[in-house]
């Protein structure tokens, strides 16, 4: 679960649970692609170049983006624009993100 916890001037940040650990992620529309930590990367199977999925729960029904690696990156950073718009409407929303 994201939950919008505060705001940028490019877009918002947003607390999530990872593992056992609460992490911040930072959500923008610019649509540059992800960027993931280490840890999340490892996990995810992925690195930079590899196209994700990332499935947002909100409101409605679920919607599905895809999204490409950026990069790695101690700031984990989410940039596409439909996600972007999902969470944010809602103030946050489950999101699970696979390797496409």
């Amino acid at each position: 679960m994201v939950s919008v916890s505060s705001f940028t001037e490019e877009g918002f940040m947003g607390s999530a649970s990872f593992g056992e650990k609460t992490i911040d992620i930072e959500f923008d529309d610019k649509d540059e692609g992800s960027f993931l930590s280490q840890e999340m990367a490892r996990r995810l199977g992925s690195r930079k170049g590899s196209k994700l999925l990332i499935v947002i729960e909100a409101e409605d029904e679920p919607v599905a983006s895809e999204t490409m690696v950026a990069g790695v990156s101690s700031k984990p950073r989410i940039s596409n624009a439909r996600t972007y718009y999902e969470v944010g409407k809602a103030g946050g929303a489950i999101i699970r993100m696979r390797k496409a």
